[in-house]
């Protein structure tokens, strides 16, 4: 049977510590991933002075608003400010093109009063 030594870290402290990392480490490989092999903090010469600082560029994933604010949400300096991996499971990212068009018919749709340019013919 384990027994906790008092001299140990707070073992759940470090458990959700480790979580943190691994969030931030597989939102690198997302930016990865979506970017054919681009580091969110940059080139390997200024990747460990920009991941102290959070200077992380995301703008080669202008053309994926949600891969980007799920990227963003993952990588966070601050490991309290990173999403959990189950939030990250559930972001928008990862849904489906039904459920994206169900969230969509659920918005309320622009009146014609208010623009008068627009046609919903």
């Amino acid at each position: 049977s384990f027994q906790r030594n008092d001299h140990e870290p707070n073992c759940d402290a470090a458990a959700r510590l480790t979580r943190l990392v691994d969030v931030f480490s597989l939102g690198c490989v997302l930016h990865f991933a979506v970017t054919s092999g681009r580091h969110p903090y940059g080139e390997q010469d200024i990747r460990e002075r920009n991941i102290k600082h959070g200077s992380f560029d995301l703008s080669f994933t202008d053309h994926l608003p949600l891969a980007q604010d799920l990227i963003e949400s993952m990588v966070a300096l601050d490991p309290e400010d990173r999403i959990s991996m189950a939030e990250a499971l559930h972001h928008p990212f990862f849904w489906t093109a039904e459920k994206n068009c169900s969230f969509c018919a659920m918005l309320p749709i622009a009146s014609k009063s208010r623009h008068p340019t627009l046609s919903f013919d």
